[in-house]
């Protein structure tokens, strides 16, 4: 059988291991459902998590939840987000360190994501 599930709670991570969960995630064509959560997350980490998610041409889920993360991080998966296919659902959780500036990049993001489900 196939992986079509992954479900990780990850504290902190680094752009090595987001590479190695990246990896896994490409050798898994059936992947269907991706759900991660972080403490903090890095431009660097977000940029290739941004990457597997545009690849993944399976996926129908996507929930993200993160505790920390950059305006540019926001702005990235923003950019993701608006470029997803309709057929994902997408699910983004934001819990801290979102100040003015993200709110606009939010508000921008939701005026263009058609498959943003929760926010």
């Amino acid at each position: 059988p196939a992986l079509q599930s992954i479900r990780l709670k990850i504290g902190d991570i680094s752009k090595e291991g987001i590479e190695v969960l990246s990896s896994a995630i490409r050798l898994a064509p059936a992947l269907q459902s991706l759900s991660l959560t972080f403490g903090g997350i890095s431009d660097e980490v977000v940029q290739v998590l941004s990457e597997v998610i545009r690849h993944a041409a399976a996926l129908q889920s996507i929930s993200l939840s993160i505790k920390d993360i950059s305006n540019v991080g926001i702005k990235v998966l923003g950019e993701v987000i608006q470029l997803a296919p309709a057929s994902q659902s997408i699910s983004l959780d934001l819990a801290r360190g979102v100040g003015d500036k993200s709110v606009q990049i939010l508000s921008d993001v939701l005026r263009h994501a058609p498959v943003l489900q929760s926010i």
